[in-house]
């Protein structure tokens, strides 16, 4: 349900596109992206920290990584933010990857779902954290 909301969101966000008002304010937009593909590790050690590639299509010049927002319970959601400040900005479309970490503390399997295209299929990354 998150992340239909979270898609409905990025669709708008698109579609109103940037103000023609001279003012530098008008023009910026933080979005939520989707991810296209995730890399890392299948099993890590407890108190030790993973690392997910994560990478997503930056739709032109003006946008620039800001952050990864996540549910705070498991399954977690996962979705990469990018900030598009500029009026005037190159249409160059680009993918960039940016890691996402998480240390567990407790042993057992944690799965995470990035945002991808299709809201009802997220790309889905399990980590098993072992004792040792």
């Amino acid at each position: 349900m998150k992340l239909k909301l979270l898609s409905l969101l990025l669709v708008m966000a698109m579609l109103s596109g940037c103000s023609v008002d001279s003012t530098p304010s008008s023009c910026y937009n933080q979005l939520a992206m989707t991810t296209t593909q995730v890399t890392g590790p299948a099993t890590v050690v407890v108190n030790t920290q993973a690392t997910f590639n994560v990478s997503f299509y930056v739709a032109n010049a003006c946008g620039e990584f800001n952050n990864f927002q996540q549910t705070p319970d498991f399954p977690k959601s996962v979705v990469a933010f990018v900030d598009y400040d500029g009026c005037n900005c190159e249409q160059i479309g680009w993918y960039d990857t940016q890691p996402f970490t998480f240390t567990p503390t407790t042993v057992g399997t944690y799965e995470f779902r990035f945002l991808t295209d299709n809201p009802d299929t997220p790309i889905v990354k399990t980590l098993v954290v072992t004792a040792e």
